[in-house]
Formats: C-alpha cells, structure tokens, sequence
C-alpha cells in the first residue's frame, strides 16, 4: 500500500507541471501506478501461494494416510482382523493369528470376516460365505487354530454351535471398520509410529511433513537475510533436498511420492527463497519512499 501512495505521489507531481497532464490524465496514471504497484507485489504473493500450496498438500496427504488405509484391529491376544485397503465382497479383512513382535498384521491368516463379536474366550461371526466360531484358548499355536475353528453355512447350526461353546445365540456382531472408528490411529496403524515412536502424537508422516515444510520457511528466510548469490542459490536447493531426504526418505519411509519430492521439492525451497528474495526488497523499496516523504 505504502509502494502505491509513493508511485502515485511521484506521479502526482508530475501530473501537476503546467502543460504537462490534464487533471483527467492525472486520475489515469493515478489508476495505472496502482497497477503497477499490484505487479511489484505479485511475487510476495507468489512466495506465499507456494508456501500454502505445499503446506496444504502434505496436510491433505497426512490426513487421508490417517483416516483411511490397511488397519489392524486387535481382539485378543494374538488374533486381530486385518484390514486390506481394497476390499470386495463385504468383507472386511481377515481373522489372523499375530506372529510374535509383528503389530502389522503379519501372522496366519484363519479367515475372511464380514462382522464379528467377542465373548469371552470365543470370537465368533459372520464370514465370506456361512458363520464361524473360534476358541481362542485351544487356538494358541498354529497347528491348533484349524482343529479350534468351527465354519457352518446354516445360521440357526451355528446359533446352537455358540450355545454349545456357552456363547448367547442371539449376541450381536460388530462391524470392524465401526470398531476401528472408536480406537486410536496409533492403536490400528501402530507401523505409522515406528521411527519417532509417537512423538508429540504425531505419525511418522506428519514429522515428514512438517520437516519437509521447515525446508521451504527456511529456505524463504534465507532470502529475505540477503541478495541472491549463486551460493544462495545452491544453499536452497540444498536445504530442499536434506529436507526430502530427512523427511519423507528416512521418517516418511520412502515411496513412490518422496522419490518425486526428491526432485519437486528442490525447486520449491529454490522458489522460496526467490520470493524471500522479492520481499527484502519490497521492505527496502517501502522503507526508502517512507523515508522520501519524511
């Protein structure tokens, strides 16, 4: 604001010289040294487009890993229904058997589960195709689950199958992903924690994020320390790529987007600090012409 009162004041008394500007005129360059000073501030805007842009797109990333995706719902040591991603059929995931020190669904796989319920000792539920029961007591090693688990296609069989095992026959089954809502993200998706082990509550993702992000604010304040310099230049797309290779290669995990942040990501630290670069000197332009009317 300040750059267009200086442009237009300048202009101003210009316009005034007898036999230079009509007063018609004046209003018109008036109206065009606003303009023109929108065109000084584009790059500022520019910089902090870049900035929100890359912010909101790694929030957005994070936030859909977080809500949706693969998960783990333990029912009692060691079963768990895994949840695939891709699902058909209505199925859910499948009833596994945790191997020892896995949290992420490694293990045996018993069956596919649509809806399930817990009673006791016993899981019991609707599968792919008929219903089971399971005793978990006589299922604790692998060769034992087969003999412990019972598969009916007929419900009223399997409704005296789980007065049999002491289960009522008209408990209710649970819908896993409904469970799954209830619990923490930390509890079904406990690989999302595993190098910064929780810290701040936040998933490994969101450390990635947030150091990936740190690359383009610092990278911005590089530019608006001094002029750029070749070395300034070299300095951002540095801090871009230790921020990609810190954040979503080492904490992130890697994957298909990190490789492409590898080269994205450079170029945006490099871009920041160019904006940076444009709002040191808008400052200094500001300063100048505040000083000029003093």
């Amino acid at each position: 604001m300040s750059e267009q009162i200086a442009i237009s004041s300048a202009i101003g008394r210009i316009a005034r010289r007898p036999g230079v500007y009509a007063p018609r005129t004046e209003s018109y360059i008036t109206r065009v040294a606003s303009c023109g000073s929108l065109l000084v501030q584009k790059d500022r805007i520019l910089a902090s487009l870049i900035c929100i842009v890359a912010f909101c797109g790694q929030c957005r990333q994070a936030h859909a890993e977080r809500t949706s995706g693969p998960y783990v719902l333990k029912v009692i040591h060691p079963f768990a229904i895994s949840a695939a991603e891709y699902r058909e059929g209505g199925v859910r995931g499948n009833l596994v058997r945790l191997s020892p020190g896995y949290d992420d669904g490694t293990g045996q796989v018993i069956i596919p589960v649509r809806r399930y319920a817990l009673w006791e000792d016993h899981i019991v539920g609707r599968a792919e195709s008929g219903f089971f029961i399971l005793n978990t007591v006589q299922a604790r090693t692998e060769s034992t689950v087969r003999e412990s688990l019972k598969i009916t296609d007929n419900e009223e069989e399997w409704r005296r199958l789980l007065q049999s095992h002491g289960v009522p026959a008209t408990i209710s089954l649970l819908d896993p992903d409904s469970v799954a809502g209830e619990r923490k993200n930390r509890d079904l998706r406990p690989w999302q924690y595993d190098r910064m082990h929780g810290l701040l509550g936040l998933r490994d993702g969101d450390w990635a994020a947030c150091i990936a992000f740190l690359g383009v604010v610092v990278s911005f304040g590089v530019g608006m320390v001094g002029r750029p310099r070749p070395c300034r230049w070299m300095l951002a797309g540095g801090i871009g790529l230790s921020s990609v290779i810190v954040g979503p290669l080492v904490i992130g995990g890697g994957g298909a987007a990190a490789g492409v942040a590898l080269f994205i990501w450079p170029a945006t630290c490099v871009a920041a600090m160019a904006g940076g670069s444009r709002c040191r000197r808008g400052k200094q332009r500001q300063t100048k012409a505040t000083r000029n009317r003093a």
